[in-house]
Formats: structure tokens, C-alpha cells, sequence
């Protein structure tokens, strides 16, 4: 249950009061680029009193902060509400750092009972995000790749160094490194349990000692779990990164869209994606090109459904500097694509999550350069080829992670947020699960044999995380 809760009188470290407001359920809607909250009905729940130094929440619960600043001469557009979690260590207010008589706020304490906080695990050897991590059938995980800035030049670059986790030690360590640098690359679990590395951005000294940006590559190799090491596979018939791959019921991987020139940090690419694909057989090793798909994209998510179909959904256009609501299916029968229903919202960023009654869940990502709509979910259902729209997220997420759990719901974690929530489909919505230790973009999130997910790396700005955490 969400709902707000009244507190005693906070007290501003420039002297401003903060007054609260009762009870209720959350209300929330748009002023600008600002979310806005009101307080209706009562709830009768209580907190304990927020810490005077404005260090942090004194409690058991999670609990979320709004601040809402507003000009005493009543102008409208002066409406703010700042959202922050009370683990940021630092004075968050808004208010407390404006001088004058002009400004008064209010606090509001949003609290969900029954929540989950992360726990940390082994450190990454090395940081990374926009890099992949697959569960092997040993139980371990394998990350490789992802973006960092090389401190000679100033551009984002791809590594090649890649490592495991081990779940029942709770640590990192090194294996075997791959044979070219890349980061917003493709890893896939083949049938035979090795995993098939493609495409992603790498690094070219002389481009980015111009201020220029990390190529995309062609090239794919495969990484044996029995003796931990990369070996080169079939190239691709073109440069890919941002793209997608996808495990057939065949055993083939279909390689599709993605940007075929050059990589910044995703999923506002810089050039248009592409409208080929291309299919890898394991058996060969070779790529073999497929039909086009019907729009150009990168950035996109690619779900395999119930019925060996892919969908394919969203992404990025340069071009309109904007993201594409048009969706397309794949038949691997015919290597042809064909149009399907278009998504409620254009999304790049997003997660697509294929649910245990055959329909796609997809959240989040950004409707354009401003994040709006975000916060937004809908559901694909292949019976009717169209989307609709279901219950919205508590927080805006773009660059985030959506983990389906063994007992069919959805967990969502980061993309501009330390708060966690879970999507149940039998309701419709989502719902407030905890908090994890850091603010997540660009990372994965992993279920462990034993129901674990780990959340691995990604970060805010650079410097990537090396951190792990367990939720």
C-alpha cells in the first residue's frame, strides 16, 4: 500500500519550518518538468519523527521524501517537488537553500510497509556498465565488457577484461579475456551452454583523441564455461551495437537493428539504427542475413513469445531525435517481419519482460531527451497484437533492469532511482518493494539458481560502479 504520512515539524537548516500534510493515497501529476503530490483521505498509520539534522529517517520502514517548495505570492509555476531517499547521506532540500521570505514547503512522507533492502555482495574486479551478465548452467555468472572512460581521451570506450561470479563464495574473479573491447554488446546462452558474444562499441585511440566517439564492431566470439576462455566465432555481415539477439526454439540466434557506425552512451544514440538482421548458427558458426525489419532501430527490446515469434518493440531514431512506438514480429519460419500493434508511448530505454500467461510487459524508458512518460507501463498481448496500457511505476526509470521472479511477478530496480517495485500481473500494478545500496543505470540484473537477483555494476556518471548486490 502506498499512501502518505503525516509527521511531526521539520525544521530547515536556514530555520524554515516544514509543516506536513495528512494521510492518504498518493495523487501525483506533471507541473512542468516537476512531479507534483497531493494528499487526500486518511490513513491513521504513524512514523517516527524525521531526524533534526536532516541526516536520514529515524525507523523500520522505507520511507520516500517530497518536498514541495511554493511561492508565498502564490504563483503556480513555482510548484516543486523534489523526490529523494532518506539513505542519500547529504541535506536534500530544496527549500533549505533558499534565501528570503518568499519560500515556504511542506514535507511529505511516502511509506511502504513490508519491504525488502538489498544486501551487498563480492566486488566487481573491475567497473562496468552498458556490459552483459549471463547465468551459466553452473550456476555461476559470467560479466564481460562494458564502458569506461580511458584517461587519456575523452571518449566512452568499450574493455575486453570479463569475469565470474560465484554465488556460494559471494565473489568476483577474473577468467579468460575476450578477444576485442566492447561495451552495449549482446550475450547469449546457447543450447550447448556455451554464450555467444556480439557486436557492442570498442575503442579507436586515434577517434577519440579527436573528440570522437568508440566504433561499433562486426565482430562475435564464444566463451567456453569449461576451460573459461574466448574464442573467435563467424563475424557479422555488419557493424552492430545497440542491438538485439535473441534465442530461437531452433537453437539460432537472431542479430537484429542496432547503430552500424558509431556508439555514445545509450539509449540516446547518435546515428539511426539499421533495418537488417541476421541469424547465427551454432553448428557453423556463421551468421546468414534474414528478412529487414519494417523500421530502422536501435535500442530496441527483443522478446521471444510463447510461439517462437519475436517481438520486437521500440528504440531510438537520431534522425527525429526521438523514440519509435512502432512494433514488428519476426517468423522464424519464413525469416520474414511484419508490423504489429504500435506501443501507447515511443520508448528507448525500456524493458520488455514476457510474462507467464504469454503477454509482454513494458516499462519505462524515454519517451524523448526528457524522460516523459517513464514512469508508464503497458502490455503486449500476441492473442490481439496490440498494446495497452497498465498500472503506472512509482518512479521513472530509463536504463533500468526488469528481472522476472519464480513466482511470476516482475522486479524493477534503478534507472534513476534506489527504489525497488514489483509488477503483479494478477493485479495489474505495481507495488513499492525496498530500497537497493546505490542508484543503478546501465547495469544487470541476474536470477541466481536459488531466486537471488544480482544486481552487478552500472552507474549514475562516471565512474561505473564496482560494486554487486543481492536482492
Amino acid at each position: 500500500m502506498r499512501a502518505w504520512i503525516a509527521s511531526a515539524p521539520l525544521h530547515l537548516v536556514n530555520g524554515y519550518q516544514m509543516t506536513t500534510t495528512s494521510t492518504g493515497e498518493l495523487d501525483r501529476h506533471e507541473v512542468g518538468p516537476y512531479a507534483v503530490a497531493k494528499s487526500k483521505g486518511l490513513d491513521g498509520q504513524k512514523i517516527r519523527p524525521y531526524s533534526p539534522n536532516l541526516r536520514g529517517i529515524l525507523g523500520e520502514d522505507f520511507f520516500r521524501i517530497a518536498v514541495l517548495m511554493k511561492s508565498r505570492r502564490g504563483h503556480g509555476n513555482n510548484l516543486r517537488a523534489r523526490w529523494r531517499t532518506p539513505r542519500i547521506q547529504r541535506r536534500l532540500w530544496p527549500a533549505a537553500y533558499r534565501q528570503g521570505p518568499l519560500w515556504s514547503a511542506w514535507a511529505l512522507v511516502l511509506v511502504a510497509t513490508n519491504t525488502t533492502v538489498s544486501s551487498p555482495t563480492g566486488n566487481l574486479q573491475s567497473g562496468r556498465w552498458f556490459h552483459t551478465a549471463t547465468l551459466l548452467p553452473n550456476g555461476k555468472v559470467l560479466v564481460a565488457g562494458g564502458a569506461v572512460e580511458p584517461d587519456e581521451y575523452s571518449c566512452t570506450a568499450g574493455k575486453d577484461s570479463a569475469e565470474l561470479y560465484d554465488g556460494a563464495l559471494g565473489t568476483f574473479a577474473s577468467t579468460g579475456t575476450m578477444t576485442n573491447r566492447r561495451y552495449a554488446q549482446t550475450s547469449t546462452l546457447l543450447q550447448n551452454g556455451a554464450v555467444l558474444i556480439t557486436g557492442g562499441y570498442s575503442f579507436d585511440s586515434s577517434d577519440c583523441d579527436q573528440d570522437g566517439t568508440s566504433p561499433a564492431v562486426s565482430s562475435a566470439e564464444i566463451y567456453d564455461p569449461s576451460n573459461e576462455s574466448f574464442a573467435p566465432t563467424g563475424s557479422m555481415a555488419m557493424v552492430r551495437g545497440g542491438h538485439t539477439a535473441t534465442l530461437l526454439t531452433n537453437g539460432k540466434v537472431l542479430i537484429a537493428g542496432g547503430d552500424n557506425m558509431e556508439g555514445d552512451v545509450p539509449p540516446f544514440f547518435l546515428v539511426d539504427g539499421s533495418v537488417t538482421a541476421e541469424v547465427y548458427d551454432p553448428a557453423t558458426g556463421l551468421f546468414t542475413s534474414t528478412g529487414n525489419m519494417v523500421t530502422p532501430r536501435v535500442g530496441q527490446t527483443a522478446t521471444l513469445l510463447a510461439n517462437g515469434d519475436v517481438l520486437i518493440a521500440g528504440g531510438w531514431s537520431a534522425s527525429q531525435n526521438a523514440s519509435i512506438a512502432a512494433a514488428e514480429l519476426y517468423h522464424p519460419a519464413t525469416g520474414a517481419f511484419t508490423p504489429t500493434g504500435s506501443m501507447t508511448s515511443p520508448r528507448t530505454g525500456h524493458t520488455a519482460t514476457l510474462l507467464p500467461d504469454g503477454k509482454v510487459l513494458i516499462a519505462g524508458g524515454a519517451h524523448d531527451r526528457t524522460l516523459a512518460e517513464s514512469d508508464s507501463a503497458e502490455i503486449y498481448d500476441p492473442a490481439t497484437g496490440s498494446f495497452l496500457a497498465t498500472g503506472s511505476m512509482a518512479e521513472k526509470r530509463c536504463s533500468h533492469t526488469a528481472t522476472l521472479l519464480p513466482n511470476g511477478t516482475a522486479l524493477f530496480v534503478g534507472g534513476g532511482s534506489v527504489v525497488a517495485e514489483i509488477y503483479d500481473p494478477s493485479t495489474g500494478s505495481f507495488v513499492l518493494s525496498g530500497l537497493t545500496e546505490f542508484d543503478r543505470s546501465g547495469h544487470s540484473a541476474t536470477l541466481l539458481q536459488n531466486g537471488n537477483v544480482i544486481l552487478i555494476g552500472g552507474a549514475l556518471f562516471e565512474p561505473s560502479y564496482t560494486t554487486a548486490e543481492l536482492y
